[in-house]
């Protein structure tokens, strides 16, 4: 009779290249079926197929956050948006960067007046 004995380290590419030794020394290769069976049962959870509920779960996700998107860009401009906006178009077309500065702050500080 033969008597097997197993030769593999712990690693999965170890596995390709582990034999079966038998009694008379000559080396057999594990199947690649074989190997391929194990690599599939030891992928870790996230390697594995998401399951329909998961799938169902992000596509309401998706669908809500295009519903919060879609009535964020629906609501009508009121007088302080639109001059926010020109606010905005006026800092923009200044010639420094210090000069935006300057004006942002004593836009800020009459802001902040207004709020005391």
């Amino acid at each position: 009779g033969e008597e097997n004995t197993n030769i593999s380290n712990d690693g999965l590419d170890d596995d390709i290249a582990s034999t079966t030794k038998t009694t008379e020394g000559t080396p057999k290769e594990k199947s690649v079926a074989q190997v391929n069976q194990k690599r599939v049962l030891q992928q870790p959870a996230s390697a594995m197929p998401v399951s329909s509920a998961k799938k169902m779960s992000k596509t309401k996700m998706a669908e809500n956050a295009c519903s919060v998107i879609t009535s964020i860009l629906n609501k009508p401009k009121d007088q302080f948006d639109i001059y926010g906006e020109h606010v905005a178009s006026v800092i923009r077309q200044l010639q420094t960067k210090r000069e935006q500065a300057m004006v942002k702050h004593d836009i800020n500080n009459i802001l902040f007046k207004a709020e005391m």
